[in-house]
């Protein structure tokens, strides 16, 4: 239906002709059905729906629909061809998603270093397969649907086949007796069995407890907390039956990251009040002899004790990348000859581990592109002597916090791929990379290359 309607206005016995305002019936639709429609910015409630609309001085009425899971499509309408009455919209499915989450790591603040939390961003695709030659398939291992709370990166024990991982939580505290709304970020840690959906919380309270490593005989958990004071320090926990929870360090620095070799030294990263970067330090579990060894972050410690995994900010901005990167290096455990193993990576190295056997480590690197050409974290896998290099996932999503299990057949890490961060995992098979339980040999030919 369309017409053009004459209005007049009476004002103190005076006739005013406005003017003639065309209009016409119009209906709007869309593909998929039911997504939500908005006209010039107001809500029109859900497809499809028909409108009588009118085009004083040829306006033209902006379109939206929104669909979850798919992109917004945008359409105009005018009065002209006055015919036109039916407008359908096509809906694109989307590819990707912006995420939001919570890490707990160090950050640049007005008083130097600190360990707090950070909101953070990371695209995701929805599509979770993985289309490498190099990975035939992952397996996702955890399946959190919560938008307020994140999974953190996991690490699986030695001796059987469980993992750990925290859960970081956001609350809002309402306002209350004249004090304002607050938020509260806090972190726990749960257990689960790689057989298994379910979960067993292992720390309580509001807490940030991150950074869970097992020890040796995966009797103890060691982990970073807040829970003796506003400054993060080294515990440990029961991993099996009820227990209570021990200190390790105790000092005016904040101390994380914490790997535990079979000698029972502990290797991990702490930060001084005002430091300017993060140190590597070893420490028994008893917290005897505490060792500054050099600068660097997230340290570990290979099972023999004899190495130790470290990234550190390069001192000159990359050629490519245009700033500073994260490299890896590896050092002695008394700290002497420290090791450059990424000098010609055009990416952030974050995340290393040594495999069971000390042939291999698994790290996330942000050199690779997708789909987009943005550089994203995936998975990658390099020779412990760092001659040959190879990239695992390519999936566009953000993957990181790669760690070996037991027996060297999988590799668990984070991604969000999906749309939510969750714990998977990848057959080693494909590539030849198998444990070896005597003295490391030399790197096979098969070895993947870069």
């Amino acid at each position: 239906m369309k017409s053009n309607s004459c209005r007049a206005i009476f004002l103190a016995g005076i006739v005013v002709i406005s003017g003639c305002v065309a209009h016409k019936m119009v209906t709007i639709d869309t593909v998929p059905a039911g997504a939500r429609l908005t006209l010039d910015g107001q809500d029109a409630g859900a497809a499809p729906v028909q409108r009588d609309l009118q085009f004083k001085d040829s306006h033209v009425y902006d379109v939206v629909a929104s669909l979850p899971g798919y992109e917004d499509e945008k359409a105009t309408i005018a009065y002209e061809p006055p015919a036109e009455t039916d407008f359908r919209l096509n809906l694109t499915k989307k590819v990707r998603v912006l995420t939001h989450f919570i890490e707990i790591e160090p950050t640049t603040t007005d008083q130097g270093i600190a360990l707090i939390p950070q909101e953070k961003e990371a695209v995701a695709y929805l599509e979770t397969i993985e289309r490498s030659a190099s990975v035939p398939s992952v397996t996702q291992m955890t399946y959190n649907m919560d938008d307020s709370t994140w999974i953190g990166k996991p690490v699986v024990s030695p001796v059987s086949d469980v993992f750990v991982y925290p859960i970081v939580v956001q609350d809002t505290i309402p306002a209350q007796d004249g004090q304002p709304s607050r938020t509260i970020i806090s972190s726990n840690l749960w257990k689960q069995n790689v057989a298994s959906a379910a979960k067993t919380r292992l720390t309580f309270g509001k807490w940030q407890d991150i950074y869970p490593a097992f020890s040796p005989d995966a009797s103890q958990i060691v982990f970073a907390s807040d829970r003796s004071g506003k400054n993060k320090t080294l515990w440990q926990i029961k991993s099996e039956g009820s227990g209570g929870i021990t200190k390790i360090t105790n000092s005016d620095s904040a101390d994380y990251c914490p790997s535990v070799a079979g000698t029972d030294m502990l290797a991990y990263a702490s930060l001084p009040p005002r430091a300017d970067s993060p140190q590597v330090w070893t420490v028994r579990r008893d917290g005897s002899l505490p060792t500054q060894l050099r600068e660097g972050d997230v340290p570990q410690i290979s099972i023999d004790g004899q190495k130790i995994l470290f990234t550190r900010l390069s001192s000159e901005p990359n050629a490519v990348r245009g700033k500073q990167l994260r490299q890896l290096w590896v050092m002695s455990a008394e700290g002497g000859g420290e090791t450059l193993l990424t000098s010609d990576v055009n990416g952030d190295v974050i995340d290393p581990r040594f495999s069971p056997d000390g042939r291999w480590i698994v790290f996330a690197c942000d050199e690779g592109k997708d789909s987009t050409g943005e550089n994203n974290f995936d998975i990658w896998i390099t020779s412990a002597d760092g001659a040959r290099r190879s990239q695992l996932t390519t999936n566009g999503s953000r993957d990181d916090g790669p760690c070996f299990d037991r027996n060297q057949e999988f590799i668990y890490f984070r991604s969000n791929r999906g749309g939510r961060f969750n714990i998977w995992r990848l057959p080693m098979a494909f590539i030849g990379v198998r444990r070896v339980y005597s003295t490391p040999v030399t790197v096979p030919a098969n070895t993947p290359d870069r």
